[in-house]
């Protein structure tokens, strides 16, 4: 669009300057065709002369700069990302509630949640708010708008196979190049917008295995962006772990706008039969527009029973083929062009596409060349439930299209979909071992969730993993480490125990495979992220005496690492952890495992420092491996646990500005990175802040640790900041009115019960140690340091 102008404001130039020098020749003609002209008439000519021959060249450079810049390499149009996201006719109904609620919270904070149920109406709810701000359409009466805004940068998005994808979509839009970065999106947003303030509008972040991403690039955005705003839509509140999400619930409409959402498609409908529909769709507006047809017709049932058994069923063959191609293409991207259905063996495509259209199954996108469409989610899940015959077909095609071009993620979900025999069990096999591994490693838990829903959707595939008993310990072991790396340990204990470690034990003798060394591995782990603690280091040592036996150098460092961090963590047999630790470090090094080698010296380093014993050369030590880290290509979480042990050392050498110095500079790190130890480090800096006098700190860092700890379950967390709110009253040497003496005796009985659980030994006779200070005040000048192991 920015060419097509270019073009033509540059033409334009060029005809006037052609104007401008006729002009000046007619003139310089008249003045020479009159002998003696009078002095005034002279003097006039040559006055208009002169002014044409300059506003003709004046023009002719306009035009030759805007010819130079129409031909340059083609720059990102901004104008596709503010252009109007809803049809003309399309109109917000009854949502002023919710609208009110939004724009309040966005002048009010910096990122915003809009969430509710499948087919409540978010998206034409954020879209609706990006036209206004964006000038495409008049308000609602009433309805507010952002202050201090210009724009609305809405981008509606596919994450199938993780972040990834949904940055792919971003930088397609925005920049035309789906292979650009997040930094570069950011860049080209400075340059469009520079000082204009812009809402960023993300919406079906629906995954919790997006948030963890999502945080990061959330944060590296307003870092650049500091006046901008963020909006997130999604199904579930969104939680990210280094911002403060404010939340705007969006629910179904009230039988009111109901009524009036029907009307609008031409529906004609007794009082009763809207009440029946309403309560049928839960006021759902997704339901409501599709069971309320063009055709003045509208069907009764329950709203999923209604698309499942009457609606999608009841299209004609072709139609049905179009819908899976398009259902298929969905899981990838929101929008789907006509361009691409094309290419697909679709016969009589237009008319298939204005069937699905006008049943309203799919939905024209506005303002683009090449026709788009989209597709609900729900639609397009039962599509491709419901039509699992032409489904199996179209993910076939679509199959092999992705795994010959090497999108090997893309190809595994559609692989979900179809024929396991047509595809081959041994290519499967391979695919799938592949995308898995490599989602574990990268901790991709969109793309392992996704692919754990797909299995269970459809009956062949899952007649063909859970027909072959590898085949299903690799998908428990994705599931499994999908759930752990989300936080929710139990499930993922289930998922495990469903797998075949449980019916064959460990034994010296036998000969486990690599995967199901990973899962007994897995397990152990969650057992410590569980405190189990005595469990988990008794898992940790098994295997680790398996792997020394069978001489897996680099599995035996690990349980080695496990079992003496799991001691750590419990404060008690230390010496044995240590040992243990050395062992590990020694081991891991032999093998060139870097991580393994970071979390022992580290390990280490922290019994260390608990104990008051830390050698004149751990500085040295931890420089060199944050050097060697600074120079390989492993996650950055590793500079944040050298980092903090640096710190902690520091501090316990009497460097208090250069420990609180570390801790701030990791603080911003894992803040950017959204990773968990964030919080340790909040624990830390609290810590800093309770030593220096600064209570009020101090406390609004406890305040953060422990929420977090609460919403996470992390038993260590809560203890820990509730005993360091219990040492801020007592230091105070007054209660304070928010912690008086009997509400501070019942958090340390609770950190000591909470430890005793979670079989922290340490923290426990400290809480034991705090209560009995609590009973004699004037001892509470007594310094404790706390620490989280």
């Amino acid at each position: 669009m920015l060419r097509h102008r270019l073009r033509w404001a540059s033409q334009v130039a060029f005809w006037i300057a052609a104007g401008c020098l006729l002009a000046f020749g007619i003139l310089g003609v008249v003045r020479l065709a009159q002998a003696a002209p009078s002095e005034a008439t002279a003097q006039r000519l040559d006055i208009a002369t002169a002014v044409s021959g300059v506003a003709a060249l004046v023009v002719a450079i306009i035009g030759v700069v805007l010819a130079y810049r129409q031909g340059r390499p083609h720059q990102p149009d901004v104008s596709n990302l503010t252009t109007s996201k809803l049809q003309p006719t399309d109109s917000l109904i009854n949502r002023d509630a919710e609208m009110r609620d939004l724009v309040t919270r966005l002048d009010e904070h910096q990122v915003v949640g809009c969430h509710g149920p499948r087919g409540a109406g978010k998206t034409f709810l954020l879209k609706h708010l990006a036209d206004v701000i964006n000038g495409n359409r008049h308000p609602v009466r009433g309805q507010p708008k952002p202050k201090r805004v210009s724009a609305a940068l809405y981008f509606n998005l596919a994450a199938a196979t993780g972040f990834t994808d949904a940055c792919s979509q971003i930088c397609g839009e925005a920049l035309q190049d789906s292979g650009g970065l997040w930094s570069d999106f950011v860049a080209y947003v400075n340059h469009q917008f520079q000082h204009r303030n812009v809402i960023l509008i993300l919406d079906n972040m629906n995954s919790p295995g997006l948030w963890r991403e999502l945080g990061e690039h959330v944060y590296t955005y307003l870092a650049d962006r500091k006046k901008d705003k963020v909006l997130l839509g999604s199904i579930d509140p969104v939680v990210l772990g280094n911002q403060d999400v404010q939340h705007v619930p969006v629910q179904g409409l009230n039988l009111p706008a109901a009524k009036e959402l029907v009307a609008r498609r031409g529906v004609s409908m007794t009082c009763d039969e809207l009440a029946v529909l309403h309560a049928e769709c839960r006021g759902l507006p997704l339901y409501l527009r599709v069971l309320s047809t063009y055709d003045g017709k509208t069907r009764s049932g329950r709203g999923t029973a209604v698309i499942d058994e009457q609606l999608i069923p009841e299209l004609p063959a072709e139609t049905r083929r179009l819908l899976s191609y398009a259902s298929l293409t969905g899981l990838m991207e929101r929008q789907i062009s006509r361009s691409e259905l094309a290419q697909f063996p679709l016969a009589h495509l237009d008319d298939q596409l204005e069937i699905v259209e006008n049943r309203t199954l799919v939905t024209a996108v506005p303002g683009s060349d090449d026709r788009y469409f989209e597709i609900h989610d729900i639609l397009r899940d039962t599509a491709l439930r419901v039509l699992a015959f032409e489904v199996a077909d179209a993910a076939g095609v679509l199959f092999e299209r992705e795994y010959a071009r090497g999108e090997f993620e893309h190809a595994a979900l559609f692989a979900m979909f179809s024929d396991p025999a047509k595809l081959g069990a041994e290519r499967l096999d391979d695919l799938f071992a592949t995308v898995i591994r490599t989602a574990v490693d990268a901790r991709n838990y969109a793309f392992l969730g996704n692919l754990y829903a797909r299995a269970h959707e459809h009956t062949d595939l899952l007649l063909f993993i859970t027909g072959d008993q590898a085949r299903t310990d690799l998908f428990r072991f994705a599931r499994a480490s999908e759930l752990a790396g989300l936080g929710r340990y139990e499930q993922a204990e289930v998922e495990l125990h469903s797998s075949s470690i449980v019916r064959a034990r460990l034994s010296p003798d036998r000969d486990d495979t690599e995967l199901q060394t990973d899962l007994r591995f897995l397990q152990a782990d969650i057992a410590h992220l569980l405190n189990r603690y005595d469990e988990s280091a008794q898992m940790f040592a098994d295997l680790g005496r398996w792997a020394e036996k069978r001489r897996r150098d680099a599995l035996h460092a690990l349980c080695l690492w496990g079992q003496a961090h799991v001691l750590r963590h419990q404060g008690r047999n230390l010496e044995e952890a240590m040992s243990l630790f050395e062992r590990a470090t020694v081991l891991s090094e032999a093998n060139g495992q870097l991580f393994t080698r970071v979390k022992a010296i580290t390990g280490a380093t922290g019994i260390k420092v608990l104990v008051g014993d830390v050698p004149d050369d751990e500085e040295e030590l931890l420089a060199s491996l944050e050097q060697e880290i600074a120079t390989s290509s492993t996650h950055d979480g590793h500079m944040l646990e050298i980092w903090k042990y640096q710190a902690q050392v520091a501090w316990l050498r009497g460097r208090r500005e250069d420990a609180a110095t570390i801790i701030e500079s990791a603080i911003r790190r894992a803040l950017a990175l959204n990773d968990r130890l964030l919080y340790n480090l909040y624990f830390e800096r609290a810590e800093y802040a309770r030593f220096e006098g600064d209570f009020a700190s101090a406390l609004h860092d406890y305040g953060r640790v422990l929420n977090f700890g609460e919403e996470n379950r992390d038993r260590n967390l809560i203890a820990n900041a509730l005993l360091g709110n219990v040492l801020v009253a007592l230091q105070m040497g007054t209660w304070a009115d928010d912690l008086p003496r009997t509400d501070a005796l019942s958090s340390s009985i609770r950190a000591r019960e909470i430890a005793i659980q979670a079989e922290i030994a340490i923290t426990a006779e400290l809480a034991e140690r705090i209560v009995g200070m609590l009973d004699a005040p004037a001892s509470a000048s007594d310094p404790i340091r706390l620490i989280v192991l």
